[in-house]
């Protein structure tokens, strides 16, 4: 099981301006972060998150029951929880998810393309001439979602 310091997400969270306040009694690792209450394993965080139906703040109680050792709200007290106060939960959540798994889009090299005439065919281009085996290339467009020189559709990836 990968845990994580819990300073680590702290201080994510501080550097990006997002953190509010902090308990005393976090703990000082987690074992997972979901902000999916269903998917909480025992030492995870879970992160609340205001959506367009729901409020993660109503589910604090089944991820607590599920073995969540602390929460990132908006709201304190809407929970028990050891918490980490944010600003804004959704950005919040976004930060601290790359905290935890070790900020994975720093690995990547993207390259944007924009005009009026030609995107998708200078992106399947690009998509080729930097495919390789040690450094697969994708792309994200009209055609959906592309991987490799030879523009596998990735699935769920189509409709974009």
């Amino acid at each position: 099981m990968n845990t994580v310091s819990m300073e680590k997400i702290v201080d994510a969270l501080r550097l990006a301006g997002l953190l509010v306040s902090q308990d005393d009694e976090l703990p000082a690792t987690i074992s997972g972060f979901v902000d999916d209450s269903r998917r909480v394993i025992d030492g995870a965080a879970f992160v609340a998150v205001h959506g367009h139906a729901q409020d993660g703040h109503d589910w604090l109680e089944a991820a607590a029951s599920r073995g969540a050792t602390c929460a990132i709200v908006e709201d304190p007290s809407r929970t028990l929880l050891p918490t980490l106060v944010v600003r804004d939960g959704r950005s919040a959540a976004a930060v601290a998810a790359a905290a935890f798994y070790d900020w994975p889009a720093r690995e990547l090299t993207l390259v944007g393309v924009t005009g009026t005439n030609g995107k998708t065919t200078t992106v399947g281009l690009l998509r080729h001439v930097l495919d390789s085996e040690a450094s697969r290339s994708a792309s994200i467009g009209t055609l959906g979602v592309l991987i490799g020189s030879a523009g596998v559709a990735f699935p769920g990836g189509d409709g974009l």
